[in-house]
């Protein structure tokens, strides 16, 4: 993320709660919301008690 690569993304949402040292974007993150990456043109589908959301990404300036 912090290298800007990533283009696309798409994540898979379950109803399970997780927490550990693994994160899922490594990297700086951002240290506010306003710089954080959002997503565009998101679609969203539920698969049975899931959910899969994809979306293009769009960095801050």
């Amino acid at each position: 993320m912090d290298a800007r690569l990533i283009d696309k993304v798409q994540l898979y949402m379950g109803p399970i709660l997780t927490g550990g040292p693994v994160v899922a974007f490594p990297g700086r993150g951002a240290d506010v919301t306003q710089n954080a990456v959002y997503l565009d043109r998101i679609a969203y589908q539920r698969l049975g008690q899931n959910v899969w959301i994809t979306g293009y990404s769009r960095f801050s300036e």
